[in-house]
């Protein structure tokens, strides 16, 4: 029998190269913001900080929507393995010689 799906995806895997993006971003931002800041002045540079800051902020928001598509999934995923774990399982009501099966209270 397979494992469940949730078992089978890596989401907290997922879930730290996510986080580790959208901390990435989030500092190219606050380092493209602060870098356009200094270099007011320079006509040169002030491409490179668009370039810069539309490039982080782009990641940085592609990387949060997968964080929260992500984490939603899981947390779903996860209820619904939750729910129907053991379902399909025969529940053992005798043994094999017609006998209910001994509990630990039957023990001497």
């Amino acid at each position: 029998m397979t494992p469940p799906l949730v078992d089978r995806i890596p989401f907290p895997k997922i879930v730290i190269v996510l986080a580790s993006s959208f901390g990435i971003s989030l500092g190219l931002c606050g380092l493209g913001a602060f870098a356009g800041g200094a270099l007011r002045g320079s006509a040169s540079s002030s491409g490179v900080m668009v370039v810069l800051l539309i490039g982080g902020a782009a990641l940085m928001l592609l990387s949060a929507i997968g964080l929260v598509l992500t984490v939603f999934f899981w947390i779903v995923l996860s209820l619904a393995a939750r729910g129907s774990a053991g379902r399909n399982d025969p529940q053992k009501l005798f043994d094999a010689s017609g006998n209910p099966p001994k509990t630990p209270e039957d023990k001497p």
